[in-house]
């Protein structure tokens, strides 16, 4: 009974401070465009405040390895979990490229629209394209820029192959790529974070969401990898850095 009691209670903290947190975020944005020299620290640092507070809500205790990336900058990490943006946002200050879904959730897809976040079609073709020069823009405006290449969330067992187009942003840019690696945890007698953390396949995302929210305590890691990765073939790019992600990190401690 109090794992249902935890997990309503915790959803509706995230809830009340999303809420709060979208006022701070417009106001930011408003303040960013009156008085740039404050207003733009206060806007780009809304999206951490709501991350380090909703693992905290959430449980999720975060340990953080390695040297973060400073703007602008192009990082790539391997993909578990909706909360993977939180344990990112919590260290790094940057934009996501999330799937075309996100924009419409609840609470979540207007706190990201306003965090500058690209949406993306991935089944569109010509939308990844726009993506890309999105991304550009982001880049170009002095900010980071945080994908997730492998295209889709993963049981953490392996990093699947990277998809190349992505890396050509960076490439345009002249930037070297950065990578980091991810990894959780649970305790005690809770099931593998395989099957309650990390969100794939085909499971549905609400139960999957009260599944975790139960969870006692998640242990995250992210691991910042210090080398700077450098190339002109994006394809080489990719793999790249996908082997700097598996180099640093056994897949299997997350199964």
């Amino acid at each position: 009974m109090l794992g249902p009691l935890r997990a309503g209670a915790r959803l509706l903290a995230i809830g009340l401070w999303t809420s709060w947190i979208a006022l701070d975020l417009t106001a930011g944005a408003l303040t960013a465009k009156l008085w740039p020299t404050f207003g733009l620290p206060w806007y780009r640092a809304v999206p951490g405040r709501w991350s380090r507070v909703c693992l905290w809500i959430s449980g999720v205790h975060v340990e953080a390895a390695g040297t973060p990336p400073t703007r602008p900058f192009f990082l790539v990490s391997n993909h578990l979990s909706y909360i993977d943006i939180w344990v990112l946002h919590s260290q790094v200050v940057g934009c996501f490229l999330a799937k075309q879904e996100v924009s419409g959730w609840p609470g979540i897809g207007i706190l990201a629209k306003g965090a500058g976040t690209v949406f993306v079609d991935r089944e569109a073709r010509r939308d990844l394209m726009r993506a890309g020069s999105a991304l550009g823009d982001t880049l170009a405006r002095g900010d980071g820029v945080i994908v997730f290449p492998e295209g889709t969330s993963t049981d953490g067992t392996d990093v699947q192959p990277f998809k190349a187009s992505l890396f050509q942003v960076a490439v345009d840019a002249g930037l070297a790529v950065r990578t980091a690696s991810l990894r959780y945890e649970t305790t005690g007698d809770d099931e593998p974070a395989s099957q309650v953390v990390s969100w794939w396949g085909e499971i549905d995302f609400v139960p999957h969401v009260l599944r975790l929210m139960q969870l006692k305590r998640i242990h995250a890691t992210v691991r910042f990898q210090e080398a700077a990765l450098e190339n002109t073939d994006r394809k080489v790019l990719a793999e790249q850095a996908r082997q700097a992600i598996l180099a640093d990190w056994d897949p299997q401690a997350s199964a």
